[in-house]
């Protein structure tokens, strides 16, 4: 009876140690890994991009500054220096941007004159001509010279094709045009490629 009792325990102990040291069930493999490759070169990566999903293209072209000083005297008698002056060639291959006007402007009779300027640009063999008016006007700088101190100062956007000249047109409206009348015209901006897709800076 003891031994039959013996062999019961044995086999139920063989049992137990049999279940903790059973395999896993079949369908828990081994961990899994991921191949990592790294790149030492550049790869060339291909972005749609179309109408409706633009891709915002920001300093895609190279800006070259640029400005130019014009005087001009307009005679006695002269309300305005026709057909203008040249204060900027345009060079081949780019397209100018002028975005600052600066004018000075005496008038030597402010009481019955006073100044303007057209400047005269190109775009797709088309000419026009902007025409700017003063915004301060200085006290006279004496009794004895009455004249008086204009200034004109524009940001602004102006456009110019290649190898086009932009033109400085003075001019000076009143009842007379006596005196002499100093003008000088200052423009600054930048030139981009002229097949550049924008032009904004």
């Amino acid at each position: 009876m003891k031994r039959s009792l013996l062999i019961l325990c044995l086999a139920i102990i063989s049992l137990s140690i049999q279940s903790v040291n059973a395999a896993p069930p079949d369908n828990v493999g081994p961990p899994t890994t991921q191949n990592v490759r790294i790149i030492e070169q550049p790869i060339d990566v291909n972005v749609d991009n179309d109408a409706t999903n633009p891709v915002p293209i920001t300093d895609a072209f190279v800006r070259t500054l640029f400005q130019a000083t014009l005087n001009v005297n307009l005679p006695s008698g002269s309300n305005n220096n026709n057909p203008g002056a040249t204060i900027y060639s345009v060079p081949a291959g780019s397209r100018a941007v002028i975005e600052n006007v600066a004018i000075v402007a005496f008038i030597p009779e402010p009481d019955v004159q006073y100044p303007g300027v057209g400047i005269r640009t190109t775009i797709n063999f088309t000419a026009a001509e902007h025409i700017i008016g003063p915004k301060y006007v200085s006290t006279p700088l004496s009794l004895a010279e009455p004249s008086q101190h204009f200034n004109f100062s524009e940001s602004l956007r102006l456009y110019a094709d290649p190898q086009t000249d932009i033109v400085i047109r003075f001019l000076r409206h009143g009842l007379n045009f006596n005196g002499l009348a100093p003008f000088s015209a200052t423009i600054s901006g930048y030139l981009v490629p002229e097949n550049s897709p924008s032009l904004s800076p």
